[in-house]
């Protein structure tokens, strides 16, 4: 799984996570659900907690985070 930059707030990253892990982002602290895009996503801060959730989370460099939610290659599925 990986995180991206999240389009509505530069402050925030988001990650499209598979239902069964719901759980885990609800650790996270400032997550929320996004209806629209269909993701999760968090402050910058909850950064460290999700990757103690989420062991397998890919963070990039900051300039290499991508912004769009939208289209296939956006973010990368793993099993957790």
């Amino acid at each position: 799984m990986d995180i991206i930059a999240y389009e509505d707030d530069p402050r925030r990253v988001a990650a499209k996570v598979p239902y069964n892990l719901i759980e885990r982002c609800r650790l996270a602290p400032g997550g929320r659900w996004d209806a629209t895009n269909k993701c999760w996503h968090w402050p910058l801060t909850a950064l460290p907690r999700l990757l103690q959730s989420f062991p397998r989370l890919r963070v990039p460099p900051r300039e290499e985070l991508k912004t769009s939610l939208k289209g296939a290659n956006a973010v990368a599925w793993h099993k957790a």
